[in-house]
């Protein structure tokens, strides 16, 4: 077990130069898997109320950010969009596993964008977690923008929220435009 601290799973160990191949030796699966399906009811919850899933974005900071990468790789249907703040891909050398259709190359959220950032001076989770974890997401064949502020640790800078708000801004059209 972990630090004792809110959080969507338990991260069992951490350290500032731990490598991506450490960092996954272990991942709370089931945990992770849990908070994934939690997150799916609040999704379904919203189309069942009339919003199209092209209007909604996942997104998180840290641990959440990985939990929308993880929940948006896997829903059943198009997303509009997916950005995760200092995180990570969960599961990353086996997340192919976790990708209905992936063999065919016809996984729902394949092409939906997604809009990384990152501090190089994160102490929580180290940068090149999260450039590592761009790359993987590319490798899988998905639009990624990647994007990293110098100085920056584990937290947000106005530069980095006014990124994600153009994400934003062109991912989800105002009502009544297409993309």
């Amino acid at each position: 077990m972990g630090m004792r601290m809110p959080g969507w799973y338990d991260i069992k160990l951490l350290s500032p130069k731990m490598t991506f191949e450490e960092f996954q030796r272990d991942e709370d699966e089931s945990g992770t898997v849990l908070s994934r399906d939690y997150v799916n009811t609040l999704i379904a919850n919203e189309i069942s109320k009339g919003i199209p899933p092209s209007r909604i974005v996942l997104g998180g900071f840290s641990q959440g950010g990985a939990l929308a990468i993880f929940t948006g790789l896997t829903y059943k249907e198009k997303l509009g969009g997916i950005f995760a703040l200092s995180s990570y891909v969960p599961f990353a050398n086996r997340i192919q596993s976790f990708l209905q259709g992936h063999k065919e190359g016809t996984w729902a959220n394949k092409s939906v964008p997604v809009f990384q950032a990152h501090g190089t001076m994160d102490p929580i989770i180290p940068c090149p977690l999260g450039e590592a974890s761009s790359k993987i997401l590319r490798e899988l064949g998905m639009d990624v923008e990647f994007k990293s502020y110098r100085g920056l640790d584990h937290s947000a800078d106005p530069e980095e929220i006014e990124d994600l708000s153009r994400f934003l801004r062109k991912v989800i059209p105002e009502q009544g435009e297409k993309l």
